[in-house]
């Protein structure tokens, strides 16, 4: 795998549908959460869409994941949609090659890199799949220069 390369990301707003997931689980189950998101039309600011991970325990392996899109507000979301305000942060990008299934080989690549790159550390903020206008992906993870350089 390549080195990532870096990019800023904005403060954002998001909005859409949360659930929790076993890891094990979550490539059978999160297709049919997308398909669910997509049926809830929201007013996004853009056409990008996210595959958010709001939060992973590691010890139970259960991740809490969001299919969202931008919003300029939270006023207009309606009740029961997830929320999240994402803080400005410099994420890590890779771009995903291949077919949709395939995107947990990417996040897995992404992850190894992260632990093992020596300069970059987790930022644990918020990390997502960033879906352009063409439905390409990118997977975008929060870093900020290690403390102990390996």
């Amino acid at each position: 795998m390549t080195d990532p390369r870096f990019e800023p990301c904005s403060a954002m707003l998001l909005a859409g549908l949360r659930c929790h997931h076993d890891l094990q689980a979550a490539p059978q189950q999160v297709p049919a959460q997308w398909e669910a998101f997509h049926a809830t039309p929201l007013r996004q600011t853009q056409a990008v869409t996210y595959g958010v991970t709001c939060s992973f325990d590691a010890a139970t392996q259960r991740l809490e994941y969001m299919c969202a899109v931008e919003v300029s507000s939270f006023d207009e979301v309606p009740e029961g949609t997830g929320r999240l305000r994402v803080p400005d942060m410099l994420c890590a990008v890779f771009p995903h090659v291949g077919p949709p299934h395939d995107i947990p080989a990417t996040w897995g690549r992404a992850m190894h890199w992260l632990a093992s790159n020596g300069r970059w550390e987790d930022a644990h903020m918020p990390n997502f799949e960033r879906y352009d206008e063409r439905m390409q992906c990118e997977i975008w993870l929060p870093v900020r220069e290690s403390r102990v350089q390996g």
